[in-house]
């Protein structure tokens, strides 16, 4: 071989850097655009999330208040219910009395009647009529008073506290 020949090396050339593409403003634009979309979309969603939760806590708290509200009137009736059996003997004697002073006060106008017309009898000296129709009509009146008064007396003493 060949010492007198010089080897030649070469080396090949270095390629440039490739170009990277250009960034357009309008790709800029685009990308802040869809980020401050992103944005307002999550912004949005989390405010429906927590108004949503929200509006469920609130239904769950009223849907408690209803239920008590029931549970209170279902309690209120049935103490109204032990009351109106509790006191129905003492409702049941102020009937009585009630209707008694009701009779009282429709015999207290005839009373009254009674009482003019013997005065008149009386003014009139008519002491026949005085004494065969007037006083015993009277005398009737007075017992049925007295009777009905008795009668009154004794039931208000039956009634609570009487």
């Amino acid at each position: 071989m060949n010492d007198d020949v010089d080897v030649v090396t070469t080396t090949a050339p270095e390629p440039a850097p490739a170009r990277r593409p250009r960034v357009r403003w309008w790709q800029v634009a685009v990308l802040v655009v869809a980020v401050a979309l992103a944005s307002a979309a999550f912004g949005f969603m989390t405010t429906r999330q927590s108004e949503r939760d929200d509006a469920a806590a609130e239904l769950r708290s009223e849907r408690r208040a209803v239920a008590m509200a029931k549970t209170d009137a279902n309690a209120a009736a049935q103490n109204r219910d032990a009351a109106r059996v509790r006191n129905q003997p003492t409702i049941d004697r102020m009937n009585e009395v009630m209707a008694t002073a009701h009779s009282l006060a429709g015999i207290a106008p005839q009373g009254v009647d009674a009482s003019k017309n013997i005065e008149q009898l009386a003014l009139a000296n008519s002491v026949g009529e005085l004494n065969s129709t007037a006083l015993p009509h009277s005398d009737d009146l007075a017992h049925q008073w007295t009777d009905l008064v008795d009668t009154f007396g004794t039931q208000m003493a039956k009634l609570p506290n009487g």
